[in-house]
């Protein structure tokens, strides 16, 4: 009964605790946060055609995430970022699951809990309406079933039932992102890898067949599925709109649509292959993200008086409470406890993964570089908030080897020390006025 209550407890205390922090002042500001500004109408068009009316450049999963939101509450910021802090709360859960398949106890995988749950990034991504709390869920899905299926490796039931549950999440990762498809070859690996412990023969053939068809096809299946609403209102989207008035093509024939959402994944592929941003200034090269020396700021407002006279109804809210002189910003930069901690851990699980050879260990190292390499290697700029599926990745290399002998007196230092720079760091992640001092005081990156 002990055991029962405390496997409920433990992950209802993260789910309170990431909640209660994140909660406080979501609607705040009453405006448009970043790339709020595509994705919140994007969803409520979608709500009301079944289709985005603009030339979107990401699959539609998230966005119906979000229009779950509006639905429930309203086209306002609170209905907006609703899903997202849903997405966030969940996705802390999950990383305590997936926490407790790689080390013992309760109190370790707590800890990666609540490390993710008071990360920055992890925190300003789950309360805004964007796609990469939704990709950091399915992406932490996708590790849980991984390292469930490496933990009960002899069990091929479990297995099986594992790598189903991983290429659902992958799949549903893929309908928010592509660059969900950077986990997918680890995963897949994983899972091969498995397969190869059989003896050598007919059988383990088959079975790193059914693994490469399942973790490649169940995805696509899914992904495929994400655009049946496009499909059934082809003739309201862009790329039909564009079509017709462009070259006079308005068939809505079951081919012409097929065509039509092939011609739109392609526009897509095109953007993402000729967007730089490197004349951005909130984006930077995806290799200096390691020393967090260039955040997203998603939003900034000097507060001043003028403002306060604008109307009710007009009104952001974003300085409420606040004086003249103060200013508030939302910037996505990790805690610097966590993150730092996280990169000092990782070294030290490549050490283990040459020692050890275990292939749990290889997966942890794989899940969090993978999704890092793949940005790294190219010359596109990036946005800091691009590492929220990186961040539940980093809190289990931390518990594994704060569980290693020689690293356990590590973890209550830990734990207070990313208590208090949560606390230090709140303002700056949940748009809290601060004075000019008080900002620069928090901006750590500076110093680089």
């Amino acid at each position: 009964m002990t055991r029962r209550w405390v496997d409920v407890a433990v992950p209802a205390g993260l789910v309170t605790v990431t909640a209660a922090t994140r909660l406080p002042h979501l609607s705040t500001p009453r405006a448009f946060v970043f790339d709020e500004i595509y994705y919140a109408p994007d969803a409520a068009s979608m709500l009301r055609y079944g289709v985005e009316r603009g030339g979107v450049v990401h699959p539609p999963g998230g966005k119906w995430l979000i229009a779950a939101g509006i639905r429930a509450f309203g086209f306002t910021p609170f209905g907006w970022r609703f899903a997202a802090l849903v997405a966030g709360c969940i996705t802390v859960v999950l990383t305590y699951v997936a926490a407790r398949q790689i080390v013992r106890g309760v109190l370790l995988p707590g800890l990666a809990g609540l490390a993710v749950a008071l990360d920055g990034v992890s925190f300003t991504t789950g309360r805004v309406a964007m796609l990469d709390v939704f990709l950091a869920l399915f992406t932490t899905a996708a590790i849980t079933f991984t390292l469930a299926a490496l933990r009960h490796r002899d069990n091929r039931r479990a297995v099986n039932r594992c790598r189903l549950g991983a290429a659902l999440a992958l799949g549903l990762g893929l309908t928010v992102k592509w660059s969900a498809a950077y986990l997918l070859i680890g995963v897949l690996l994983a899972f091969v890898l498995l397969d190869a412990r059989d003896p050598a023969g007919p059988r383990q053939g088959r079975r790193v067949l059914a693994t490469v068809l399942s973790l490649t096809v169940l995805p696509a299946a899914v992904y495929a599925l994400a655009y049946v609403p496009w499909v059934v209102n082809a003739g309201k989207t862009y790329q039909h709109l564009h079509d017709c008035q462009v070259y006079g093509d308005c068939s809505l024939s079951l081919a012409n649509r097929i065509r039509q959402l092939v011609e739109d994944q392609n526009r897509v592929l095109e953007f993402q292959r000729t967007s730089k941003q490197d004349r951005n200034s909130n984006a930077a090269l995806a290799w200096t993200w390691w020393n967090q020396d260039h955040p997203t700021t998603m939003f900034r407002k000097p507060c001043l008086d003028a403002y306060a006279q604008a109307p009710d109804d007009l009104a952001d809210r974003a300085c409420d409470g606040a004086g003249t002189g103060k200013v508030m910003q939302i910037v996505t930069v990790a805690n610097p406890v966590v993150w730092f901690a996280a990169l000092a851990a990782g070294l030290v699980l490549a050490g283990y993964a040459i020692a050890r050879r275990d292939l749990t260990i290889v997966f942890l190292l794989v899940a969090g570089v993978y999704q890092w390499l793949f940005w790294a290697v190219n010359s596109r700029h990036s946005y800091s908030f691009y590492i929220a599926p990186l961040i539940p990745a980093f809190a289990l290399w931390l518990v594994y080897v704060f569980a290693q002998r020689g690293f356990r007196w590590v973890a209550p230092v830990f734990a207070t020390l990313t208590v208090a720079a949560f606390v230090f760091y709140y303002p700056i992640w949940a748009g809290r006025p601060l004075t000019p001092d008080q900002a620069r005081a928090r901006e750590y990156w500076l110093a680089y």
